[in-house]
């Protein structure tokens, strides 16, 4: 078995073969001993010559240099060049990272592979070269993952850990798939729920009928065939209600299926801005001045009042810098972003960090908005805290959870554009439907980084598609959000996209 970690901890100054190389660790301590020995040699040469040749022949018996080609092999399979082998990996994108991950996992030869969230950190082009790989490989592949589309396309069973029931279910087939079939057994128990509750009401008043009819009789009769008859009815009647007891503390019981969470938002009033939120005007910006590559270079678009536009491109290409220079934290070197009337932005980052720490988000709710506790309360169930959640300190939350309370303060400070860096990072499948359900019903207009395909399928109205070109980066407006799902890489969408431009454009 092979296993890929959510965060690769490799050791300092390691290299990217070293991390490859390290699938194997009988392998890299081998390689680790002949290059020690090797820088004794300068030190102690007869010692160090004796050391040298006892770790050679035992690097050797393992494989020794024939195995340079298999570590390029296992390169060029997660499509990589052999020509960053000798590169410091702590020096590469998270993306690479995972990739050079992987090849360590194929150079162990291993049959499984355990993959712990292997999309984290990938951009739209990586997560479909996972997806191509994932088919391609022969062997078995148990993977945790919160990517919707990569279960969707990639994995023929699924395996759900229920922490209400303590039950793992098992699914074959698709995620839609599962979740419709959880609606349906949901709609089903529900159904014989409130079947027995009918059975068990129509019960209870036949016995509560019977016992006051039998108690009326021993009241008023003097007779004692009559009086003897009621008790023995009453003591029926009891032995009905006992034998009810025990079916409703059986496993035969229906029990009613948990709440099913449903969408009543009634955000507060946000002012309406103009129909016109931002405009970008021949936008060009640099890092460090005008001697500085250019990042942005001509970028003409605007965004209408209402629309929900995701930012798509691989990493490193300025998705974030585009969203600041919307924000007004940066300045354009070249051109403007115009903002329209009556505007009012907020910004949720990609790593939310409170400076109320010690403060609760019922608290950091009641300061924002002027709530009392109840309102709080009922404001932020529809952010997912329920419970005690409201009165958990913040520094006490995970990074989802944060992501969660930032973007409910904000939306509560009565923002009407909002611009979301990777909104989705850290949550699990069921908060990020149920937080799309929240962004739809926001009444303002929104502009969202994201590499989370199914979220940019499903809410996107139009796509601003960043694509890297020789001297800067190029942007291409679309508005067919199926493109997304079959998304293979971005120039394919440009060619894909061809005369679909909106008018702005």
């Amino acid at each position: 078995m092979g296993y890929l970690p959510q965060q690769i901890n490799a050791a300092p100054n390691a290299t990217v073969a070293g991390v490859v190389r390290s699938g194997r660790p009988d392998l890299e301590a081998a390689w680790e001993t002949l290059d020690e020995s090797a820088r004794l040699i300068s030190d102690d040469p007869e010692k160090g010559v004796a050391a040298y040749d006892s770790a050679m022949a035992q690097y050797l018996a393992l494989g020794g240099y024939e195995t340079d080609a298999e570590i390029e092999h296992a390169m060029r399979a997660v499509g990589l060049s052999a020509s960053l082998l000798d590169m410091p990996f702590d020096k590469l994108s998270g993306g690479m990272q995972t990739r050079i991950g992987i090849a360590s996992l194929l150079f162990s030869n291993a049959g499984t592979l355990l993959m712990d969230e292997p999309t984290n950190h990938l951009d739209l082009e990586s997560l479909a070269w996972l997806e191509g790989f994932l088919k391609r490989f022969t062997g078995v592949v148990l993977l945790i993952t919160h990517d919707r589309m990569l279960l969707n396309r990639s994995a023929d069973q699924l395996v759900y850990l229920d922490d209400v029931t303590q039950e793992a279910i098992i699914h074959h087939g698709t995620y839609d798939g599962f979740v419709e079939r959880l609606e349906s057994e949901r709609r089903i128990q529900l159904a014989e729920y409130k079947d027995q509750q009918g059975e068990v009401k129509r019960v209870e008043a036949d016995i509560r009928r019977t016992k006051q009819q039998a108690l009326g009789t021993e009241k008023t009769t003097t007779n004692d065939q009559l009086r003897r008859l009621s008790k023995k009815v009453a003591k029926k009647a009891k032995s009905r209600e006992k034998s009810l007891d025990r079916y409703l503390d059986s496993e035969d019981r229906v029990d009613k299926p948990g709440s099913h969470w449903e969408l009543k938002i009634d955000f507060p009033e946000v002012a309406r801005s103009g129909d016109q939120v931002a405009r970008l005007e021949d936008l060009a910006f640099r890092y460090g001045g005008y001697d500085e590559t250019e990042m942005f270079r001509n970028l003409n678009s605007e965004i209408t009042y209402g629309e929900r536009i995701i930012i798509l491109g691989p990493n490193g290409v300025g998705k974030t810098t585009l969203l600041r220079l919307l924000l007004g934290e940066l300045t354009p070197t070249v051109g403007s972003v115009v903002m329209g009337h009556g505007v009012v932005s907020g910004y949720l980052r990609q790593h939310v960090e409170f400076v109320e720490a010690d403060m609760t988000p019922v608290s950091l709710i009641q300061q924002a908005a002027g709530y009392s506790e109840s309102e709080a309360r009922t404001y932020l169930h529809y952010f997912l805290f329920e419970g005690d959640a409201p009165f958990t300190p913040v520094t006490s939350m995970s990074y989802g959870e944060r992501k969660r309370l930032d973007l409910a303060a904000m939306i509560v400070r009565g923002v009407n554009l909002l611009l979301l860096d990777e909104p989705m990072n850290h949550m699990d499948i069921e908060a990020r439907e149920k937080i799309e359900l929240a962004l739809e019903k926001f009444p303002g207009t929104i502009v969202s980084v994201t590499h989370d395909r199914e979220f940019a399928r499903r809410f996107g109205t139009r796509f601003w598609v960043l694509e890297q070109e020789r001297g800067g980066v190029s942007l291409e407006s679309i508005v067919d959000p199926e493109l997304i799902a079959h998304l293979a890489e971005v120039p394919a969408v440009r060619a894909m996209a061809a005369g679909r431009r909106t008018s702005s454009e």
